[in-house]
């Protein structure tokens, strides 16, 4: 068993497959940091007077 934990970690394919599931959560992070950001500068733009 620990063969196949250690087989698979140095499998190409699942390095890859590691390494797009990190990154996919980092650019949902950055898509809600964006859509915060949006909101904030529409809050703060309807606070001016104008």
């Amino acid at each position: 068993m620990r063969y196949l934990i250690i087989k698979e970690n140095q499998n190409p394919i699942v390095l890859l497959n590691q390494y797009l599931r990190k990154y996919e959560q980092e650019i949902e992070k950055v898509g809600k940091l964006l859509e915060r950001q949006t909101a904030l500068k529409d809050e703060s733009t309807k606070e001016l007077p104008g």
